[in-house]
């Protein structure tokens, strides 16, 4: 995959959405955020067997961004996913200590 320009954020929840999780440990990234929308359902189902309620959303990044990205998410309680990403800071390259 050249570059990433999507997450897909699956979240499986109890009865009420008041209890949230991943349904797994890595999400499925993709290289346009239609792509993404795509496969936003098909993969959701997925997890229906397993958890009560099950959430969906594509979360779009910064395709330029190699360095990775912290995700923060909350399932409001109408069901409706707000989630937002923001890229990693790398580590210095070379960090001055003084003492």
């Amino acid at each position: 995959m050249e570059h990433v320009a999507a997450l897909l954020l699956i979240l499986g929840c109890s009865e009420g959405t008041e209890e949230c999780g991943l349904v797994q440990d890595r999400l499925p990234q993709f290289e346009t955020v239609q792509s993404c929308e795509a496969q936003r359902e098909p993969e959701a189902l997925h997890f229906l067997g397993e958890h009560p309620v099950v959430v969906a959303q594509c979360v779009p990044v910064d395709p330029a961004n190699d360095a990775g990205w912290t995700l923060s998410w909350y399932v409001a309680p109408n069901g409706a996913i707000l989630a937002s990403t923001a890229p990693v800071a790398p580590p210095p390259r070379n960090p001055i200590v003084w003492i």
